[in-house]
């Protein structure tokens, strides 16, 4: 009966330590499990708060885009669309969710967008076409960029259309052109930084003065000059060109071969939204024919033709000056006459 005892006892302590054991798994599993959980909710915190952010980041980015974003499938109709300037837009977006772009833009752009689209279709991207789009009181022309989306919807590709406003920028490609026939005039044009280095001259320059572009490419203007200036002139031009922003008059300067020739020059200072003068634009026309001209004007008023003498014009002229003078400087002058005989018939 002892012995039987004994191992009943031993086998309570047996089953006692399993029951314990057991308990003690169980609570290191429930542990266990727990810090599992928390590890996995902290791994779906960290998980959500990264796509929050690339949300955010996105959004952002979406925001910072001045151009008008749609999703549109291939049949063409919108899906989903982003812009921050609806202004642009032809039509309120609410009314064009889910409708077809064709209801809403003017034949020859429909034609240009459905070229984009099967471009990309074939290549994946299409870049560059242009269409235009009359809005109230403006006329706005886009820029196509489309590409080709990688998943589906329903089995129908879809594509991501960029439309970006270039209507300054086409003014300002429109100007460029108008500002460069301009340069070619047939006018000398030459353009100087604020230092007075030559940047840019023109054909008709390099016809006027005889230097070619790459001449004088980096030079001063000054190396044109014919020394029948003093430096007062000069002076004066520039206080004029300071005080005014320009100067025009004219000036004899030297072509490449030696010639001294007269020019009408223009000097006009080109300022930044600062005030700042960024360039010089001069404007140089030969004048030569024209004081030829003058001269001949002058001959034909003051000379006789056959004998190239002084006329009678000349000499009231001159006496008209010398009286003048006489009077304003308190002198007395004297006037001879001589009588030439029979020099009326010889005449």
């Amino acid at each position: 009966t002892g012995w039987m005892n004994n191992w009943q006892i031993l086998g309570e302590i047996i089953l006692a330590f399993l029951v314990s054991g057991l308990l003690a798994y169980q609570s290191y599993l429930m542990v266990r499990l727990q810090r599992r959980r928390l590890s996995l909710q902290d791994a779906v915190s960290e998980q959500t708060r990264e796509l929050l952010s690339a949300r955010s980041n996105l959004q952002a980015t979406l925001d910072a885009i001045p151009d008008l974003l749609f999703d549109i499938d291939l049949d063409g109709v919108i899906l989903s669309y982003h812009t921050n300037q609806p202004e642009l837009l032809t039509v309120p977006p609410e009314r064009f969710l889910g409708e077809n772009f064709r209801r809403f833009l003017p034949p020859e752009a429909i034609s240009t967008v459905q070229q984009a689209l099967s471009d990309a279709e074939v290549h994946g991207v299409s870049i560059g076409k242009c269409y235009s789009v009359d809005l109230p009181g403006r006329t706005i022309t886009f820029e196509l960029s489309v590409s080709r989306k990688a998943d589906q919807h329903n089995g129908t590709t879809r594509f991501l259309v960029l439309a970006r406003n270039i209507t300054e920028r086409r003014l300002a490609e429109e100007e460029l052109r108008v500002a460069a026939t301009a340069f070619e005039a047939r006018e000398g044009m030459m353009i100087t930084d604020p230092d007075g280095k030559i940047m840019r001259v023109n054909k008709a320059f390099s016809e006027v003065t005889g230097y070619d572009a790459e001449d004088v490419i980096g030079k001063n203007p000054r190396f044109l000059a014919s020394g029948r200036h003093d430096k007062n002139f000069y002076q004066e031009m520039w206080r004029a060109i300071i005080a005014d922003g320009s100067w025009r008059g004219e000036i004899w300067n030297r072509r490449s071969g030696g010639e001294i020739f007269p020019e009408w020059l223009t000097i006009t200072a080109v300022k930044n939204e600062q005030g700042k003068t960024t360039h010089y634009v001069s404007t140089l026309t030969d004048i030569s024919e024209l004081k030829q001209h003058e001269e001949r004007i002058h001959n034909l008023a003051f000379f006789d033709p056959l004998t190239h003498l002084p006329n009678r014009r000349l000499l009231q002229d001159r006496l008209e000056h010398a009286i003048s003078t006489s009077q304003r400087q308190r002198h007395l002058g004297a006037l001879l006459f001589i009588d030439l005989d029979d020099f009326k018939t010889l005449n």
